[in-house]
């Protein structure tokens, strides 16, 4: 099925609504799978833009989990493997997906306007006294 995925984080690190909203966003299947790594067998979720033939425009989200359900859009979190010269590292990120229409191209530019709930999140958090995530 095909989503709109706008990352939510950068090596672990929370990135403004400003930011998330402005910045890029990928659309292409969302699939899960299983890999190996060694002895190591990891549940992941990837977004496979059409064509698949260059390298994929976001890493895949290890042991993903299913944040939030929202008029239009799911959050997923889990883990990205990072390549450093010391090794590799995870980090959390966390996935906002939006649902889009079967015909819509990879390439299409969007809106910016995101979808009513990401809107209501946005919301909340501007107006959080602490300027964090809600609790809820």
């Amino acid at each position: 099925m095909k989503f709109r995925i706008y990352p939510l984080r950068i090596r672990g690190t929370r990135r403004s609504w400003q930011n998330v909203l402005s910045g890029p966003s990928y659309i292409g299947d969302l699939r899960t799978q299983h890999v190996t790594h060694g002895n190591d067998r990891f549940h992941v979720a990837s977004l496979v833009i059409s064509g698949g033939a260059g390298p994929q425009p976001l890493l895949h989200l290890y042991e993903p989990q299913l944040q939030s359900v929202a008029s239009g859009a799911l959050k997923l979190r889990g883990y990205e493997r990072l390549q450093h010269p010391s090794g590799t590292h995870d980090a959390v990120q966390e996935w906002h997906c939006e649902p889009v229409a079967a015909g819509a191209s990879d390439l299409e530019p969007r809106s910016g306007q995101g979808c009513p709930a990401l809107k209501d999140l946005m919301l909340k958090w501007a107006t959080s006294p602490s300027g964090k995530e809600p609790r809820r």
